[in-house]
């Protein structure tokens, strides 16, 4: 009796233990917000490690940023999935965030395949939704619906960035910006917290910025100061492009 409570008790230990352990696995501490700007990314075509555009789709891309992703960021424990499948009917049957998607959160390397450009569009789009949550949405803890909402209302509290940076007059002649002012703009639409810049370069060297990001408590959605020391990230010149062409 005493050797099978003796075993009994060590059981218990054992098992309280795998439950402490798993509770505390996979957790980290903030999102990354990352919103890119998809013409940047069309004119640096043939760059390693960015696909093409189709020619037609880049006239229709949309002449702002838009949403690359929701990431998680500075893990601690064992990175675990949720195993929640993505779900597109847990987006498209709220029209309000369907909506909203279809217009945030575009695809930039489109290839048209029929005569029904917007069924391209929108089919592109959900599979860039569905690698998103793949990659990233699964380890949030989240359900489909909360992560694609959450998401897109922190999209839309920063507001329209290409917008105010036409506003403040920082697009110079030949679609050209100062990284400088960059900074400055968007530090005071972000009420003083400052983001991490992106760049990429073309074929010809000609450096474009494609990608901002925003850094937020995990358990908050509170804004914060990005982490990163260099604001700059990979650009290597104050002055880049940003063009709508």
């Amino acid at each position: 009796m005493k050797l099978f409570t003796s075993v009994l008790l060590l059981l218990l230990v054992f098992s309280n233990s795998i439950f402490i352990c798993n509770s505390q696995a996979g957790r980290f501490k903030y999102y990354i917000l990352a919103v890119q700007f998809t013409r940047s990314l069309c004119n640096c075509q043939g760059t390693p490690g960015f696909y093409s555009c189709d020619p037609k789709w880049k006239q229709d891309l949309p002449t702002t940023f838009s949403i690359h992703g929701l990431w998680e960021n500075d893990w601690y424990g064992v990175k675990q999935s949720s195993a929640k499948k993505f779900n597109l009917f847990e987006i498209i049957s709220d029209a309000t965030l369907r909506n909203g998607l279809y217009r945030d959160w575009v695809d930039a390397h489109v290839i048209y395949k029929s005569s029904n450009k917007d069924a391209d569009r929108r089919a592109a789009a959900e599979r860039f939704w569905k690698s998103e949550w793949d990659k990233h949405g699964i380890f949030t803890g989240l359900t489909v619906h909360e992560y694609f909402r959450t998401t897109s209302n922190l999209f839309s509290s920063v507001g329209n960035i290409y917008a105010r940076f036409q506003q403040d007059g920082l697009i110079m002649p030949g679609g050209k910006i100062d990284l400088n002012d960059v900074m400055n703009t968007l530090t005071i639409m972000l009420g003083g917290f400052s983001p991490k810049l992106k760049c990429i370069a073309n074929q010809f060297g000609e450096e474009f910025l494609y990608e901002v990001e925003f850094l937020y408590d995990r358990a908050t959605l509170v804004r914060l100061n990005h982490f990163n020391p260099t604001f700059r990230g990979s650009c290597t010149s104050d002055i880049v492009s940003l063009k709508v062409n």
